[in-house]
């Protein structure tokens, strides 16, 4: 799992996890989700499934670094017209979820 935190707004930035299996990205909703939200800043939680080889680990990882960069330089869009238009020029589709922590 990786950890990207992006933008110097006012309130922190935006703070993106990223998973590679949906095992893994399951499992840290849950945990999230169960959690008591204290702070009750935003998380964008991705799902990127990626293959346990190292071709598929490059391109994973150069597409996840692409959409936080988007992310990053995003003004006026909302998450969900990013990720969207995103899945649209890749071709893959992804799981994603906003939550609290």
């Amino acid at each position: 799992m990786t950890s990207m935190v992006f933008g110097q707004s006012g309130n922190g930035g935006i703070r993106v996890l990223h998973q590679c299996s949906l095992e893994t990205s399951n499992a840290f909703c849950a945990d999230l989700n169960n959690r008591e939200q204290i702070l009750m800043k935003t998380v964008l939680l991705i799902n990127l499934e990626v293959k346990d080889n190292h071709e598929e680990a490059a391109t994973g990882a150069q597409l996840a670094l692409n959409l936080c960069r988007e992310i990053e330089a995003a003004e006026e869009e909302s998450i969900d017209e990013i990720v969207s238009n995103f899945q649209n020029q890749n071709r893959r589709k992804f799981l994603f979820s906003i939550s609290f922590y």
